[in-house]
């Protein structure tokens, strides 16, 4: 393979790296992207924590002091979770915490999980230069950050249950959505 290096282009080497960033206005796009991107990544490692932490103390109950190798046979037994992805973990969660949420907290956390993907799979990989498009866009990574918020404040509950403490003022965890989007938006 030879290489054909383009001194000439500020965007590296032709024909080679299919990515060729646009030169028109577009910081703000970029900005909300790469927030939208950090939240989204948030919520799937906060769902995987939580989940591996929860069978981890689970094992960790489980298993008597005296075993020998203790922390190979927790490990072992919590490898599951590590190995579920994030489409997986809405159902697993939900089924966890059924007593905590009821029955709603799997619709909120696979909305949560189908809109991280949207961001990260859908959007991030497109190139927008029309303004129309742009807005349109700014729209849907709002109305996916606020899906990824509801889902993530029942994590964040989850986690709170675990470490056997109280829930999170009423208002701080209503405004939770509505502050996520205004972080991701810029506003």
């Amino acid at each position: 393979m030879q290489l054909h290096w383009c001194a000439d282009r500020p965007h590296g080497v032709r024909g080679f790296f299919p990515f060729n960033p646009p030169t028109t206005k577009g910081s703000d796009w970029f900005a909300v992207l790469g927030r939208a991107l950090a939240f989204a990544t948030h919520f799937e490692k906060h769902c995987a924590g939580v989940e591996i932490y929860a069978s981890a103390r689970e094992a960790a109950a489980q298993v008597p002091l005296e075993t020998e190798n203790r922390d190979t046979v927790i490990f072992e037994r919590t490898l599951g979770a590590f190995r579920r992805s994030l489409g997986q973990r809405p159902e697993t969660l939900a089924r966890r915490y059924e007593q905590l949420l009821g029955g709603s907290a799997e619709a909120h956390l696979r909305a949560g999980a189908k809109a991280r993907n949207a961001i990260a799979h859908d959007i991030a990989d497109r190139h927008y230069d029309v303004e129309e498009i742009r807005r349109l866009t700014f729209e849907l990574i709002a109305g996916y950050t606020r899906q990824i918020a509801e889902a993530d404040r029942l994590v964040a509950l989850f986690v709170l249950y675990e470490e056997g403490q109280s829930p999170p003022d009423r208002a701080k965890f209503d405004a939770y959505p509505d502050r996520a989007v205004a972080w991701v938006l810029g506003a």
